[in-house]
């Protein structure tokens, strides 16, 4: 429904947008497309695990 959703009214800025935009950001974007995580344990954790990366890695650009 929210990927339905999000072709139609794509300019919409809504929390949808920005969850599509995030997973893609993280390298998630199949979990958008497919609509599927799997083992919704190890996914949290991985996502969790990238944004601290990310986070981390732009962090260490400010202070360079």
């Amino acid at each position: 429904m929210l990927k339905y959703d999000f072709k139609s009214n794509p300019d919409k800025k809504k929390w949808r947008s920005r969850l599509y935009g995030l997973l893609c950001t993280l390298g998630f974007n199949n979990a958008w497309l497919f609509q599927d995580i799997g083992d919704s344990v190890l996914f949290l954790s991985l996502v969790k695990q990238r944004l601290e990366d990310q986070f981390i890695h732009n962090w260490n650009g400010r202070l360079e």
